[in-house]
């Protein structure tokens, strides 16, 4: 069993309010609204007829209804996620206002295999507060004791999402263990007085004879933007406290 956390502390959102200064694009009224407004608020977006259907009944307050991220550092914009929901695959979209229409002008997916674990986030990651897109997904059961966490990171530019960095890493049981129970954490930091930083920090329990054993292991990396390679770098799984017998591990695409 997976589970997933962001953990943004409110000391980050108050300093990110004074980072940036566009004019972001708030919450519409349809999505408290019923199943017909719903309906009708993704169609005037652009969404197609049957993604407006299928997602008319997803009201905000579900622990997995349609999520709004204003953009703080863009103009009359953000990003709206639409979860798992039964299907293969959960959307993020950027939705920009032109003219007093807000459009849905990029998007992206990712996969719901075996289970609908998908989450989204949006950071100031960038220099001077610019925030990105942080799109997480795991696919469990693809075998006995094997998962696997998928992370990627957008920027928006102009009206479209550009891919930064992409990550794959693949998790095995320990031997003789049935399987394992994994919390993954995903903490702001702020790396200096202009920029943070993304600690990656992953806690794996093993199962053995049905039961969640005692023994815990804790590792921990770090994602952040580097303006001398003018891109993400990545550190590698590190544990804390005790030896890592299965540390997750794969390959990293930076873009």
């Amino acid at each position: 069993m997976r589970f997933l956390r962001w953990i943004l502390p409110l000391s980050l959102l108050s300093s990110f309010a004074l980072a940036v200064s566009a004019q972001s694009l708030s919450e519409p009224k349809w999505i408290y609204g019923n199943d017909a407004e719903r309906r009708n608020g993704l169609l005037a977006l652009g969404f197609d007829q049957d993604i407006a259907t299928s997602y008319a009944d997803y009201s905000p307050s579900m622990s997995t209804g349609i999520q709004w991220f204003p953009l703080h550092s863009h103009d009359r914009s953000a990003i709206i996620f639409l979860p798992c929901n039964g299907t293969a695959a959960a959307f993020i979209g950027l939705v920009r206002e032109k003219n007093g229409r807000s459009t849905e002008v990029a998007s992206e997916g990712a996969g719901c295999l075996y289970k609908d674990q998908v989450s989204v986030e949006v950071l100031p990651l960038l220099p001077h507060g610019r925030e990105v897109v942080l799109l997480h997904y795991d696919c469990l059961s693809h075998g006995t004791g094997y998962a696997e966490h998928h992370l990627e990171i957008f920027e928006v530019k102009g009206n479209s999402l550009i891919k930064h960095f992409e990550a794959l890493e693949h998790l095995f049981s320990e031997a003789g263990a049935d399987g394992f129970e994994e919390f993954r954490y995903f903490v702001p930091v702020r790396n200096s007085k202009a920029s943070w930083k993304l600690e990656d920090t992953c806690v794996v329990t093993n199962i053995k004879d049905g039961m969640t054993g005692s023994q815990r292991q804790v590792f921990r990396r770090t994602i952040h933007w580097s303006t001398t390679a003018n891109r993400f770098v990545v550190t590698s799984f590190q544990p804390l406290g005790r030896s890592c017998g299965s540390c997750p591990h794969g390959e990293d695409n930076r873009y």
